[in-house]
C-alpha cells in the first residue's frame, strides 16, 4: 500500500527504509525476550528488549513514518524517536505491572502468565535486586514454576510489594511520563497534534488494560 500510493518517491522509499526496520527490530526483539528464558534473570537487558520490541514499531515507526511523510527533517525526526524510546519503555514497564498485579476482568489476562513462564521483566530484577536471601530464595523456587497457583503468585507478589520493586516501577513511570512530556515540549507540532502526543503519554503511562 505505501509503495503504490501517490506520494513521492524519495518519500515512499524513506518511508518503506522505517517500516523494515521496525520489522527487523522487533523481531530481534522477541528473539532476546525468548533467550532470556535461559539465562540468569540479571543477564537479559529489560531496556534493550523493550526498545526492540515494543518501542521501534508501537511508537518510535509510527511516528517517524508519519512526520517523514509530512516532510519533518532530520532534527525533529531525532526527537520524535527520543520521545517513541521513552514512550515504548513506559508502556512496557505498564505492561509488566498489569501482567502481574492487574485486574484480570479489565485487562483480559492472567496474572499467573507472567510468573509461571518466569519472564525477565525489569520489574523482577528489581524484586531479585532488593530482596533480602529468604525472599530471593522464594522468588527462585516460585518464578518460572509452571504450575504456580493463585496461593503461590500472591507470595510472589508480596515480595515484590515489600521489597521495594513495584514502587520503583511505578516511580520509573512517573518519571518516564515527564520525560515524555518534556520530549513534546519540544516539538515543533501544533494543536491538536500536540494534545493528541499528551493523551498518549497519559494513556501509556496511566493505563489499566
Amino acid at each position: 500500500m505505501l509503495l503504490e500510493c501517490g506520494l513521492p518517491a524519495e518519500q515512499r522509499l524513506q518511508a518503506h527504509r522505517l517500516i523494515t526496520r521496525a520489522v527487523f527490530e522487533v523481531a530481534a526483539g522477541q528473539l532476546l525476550d525468548m533467550e532470556a528464558g535461559m539465562n540468569r534473570m540479571s543477564d537479559t537487558d529489560a531496556f534493550k528488549v523493550a526498545r526492540l520490541k515494543t518501542a521501534s514499531y508501537s511508537f518510535v515507526s509510527p511516528m517517524r513514518c508519519g512526520a517523514t511523510l509530512a516532510g519533518a527533517d532530520d532534527h525533529e525526526l531525532a526527537k520524535l524517536e527520543a520521545l517513541g524510546n521513552v514512550l515504548g519503555l513506559a508502556f512496557q514497564l505498564s505492561d509488566d505491572l498489569l501482567g502481574v498485579f492487574g485486574d484480570e476482568s479489565v485487562t483480559g489476562k492472567s496474572t499467573l502468565t507472567d510468573l509461571q513462564e518466569g519472564k525477565h521483566t525489569y520489574m523482577m530484577q528489581l524484586a531479585f535486586d532488593l530482596s533480602t536471601a529468604a525472599q530471593r530464595h522464594e522468588l527462585e523456587q516460585l518464578v518460572g514454576k509452571h504450575d504456580l497457583d493463585a496461593v503461590q503468585a500472591g507470595t510472589v507478589r508480596k515480595i515484590i510489594v515489600d521489597c521495594g520493586a513495584k514502587a520503583k516501577i511505578e516511580h520509573a513511570l512517573a518519571e518516564q511520563r515527564q520525560q515524555a512530556e518534556r520530549h513534546i515540549s519540544q516539538l515543533a507540532v501544533a494543536e491538536p497534534a500536540r494534545g493528541r502526543l499528551l493523551e498518549l503519554v497519559a494513556f501509556v503511562t496511566r493505563r489499566d488494560r
